[in-house]
């Protein structure tokens, strides 16, 4: 069965500042819940966190233009169902 991805998500020109925990954004979609999105000129600042501060694992996502002051992106893909 060919599921047809679902609607977009837009998260743009955001300040994450200060954060602490795992990650300060993290994306994620099923095989079961696909939807598109874009993650673009964001900007990650003052973070302090264990993992990255921009976690994707989907394909379903395009990152660019983001700012990171201390961490880099993490890109992985998610398993398929």
């Amino acid at each position: 069965k060919n599921v047809q991805p679902g609607p977009a998500v837009n998260i743009a020109q955001n300040v994450f500042v200060e954060n602490k925990g795992e990650w300060s954004l993290l994306a994620s979609a099923t095989n079961m819940n696909r939807f598109n999105g874009t993650i673009h000129n964001n900007h990650f600042s003052g973070n302090q966190n264990s993992r990255d501060s921009l976690i994707v694992t989907t394909s379903h996502f395009h990152v660019n233009g983001n700012e990171f002051e201390q961490f880099n992106i993490d890109s992985k893909h998610a398993n398929k169902e």
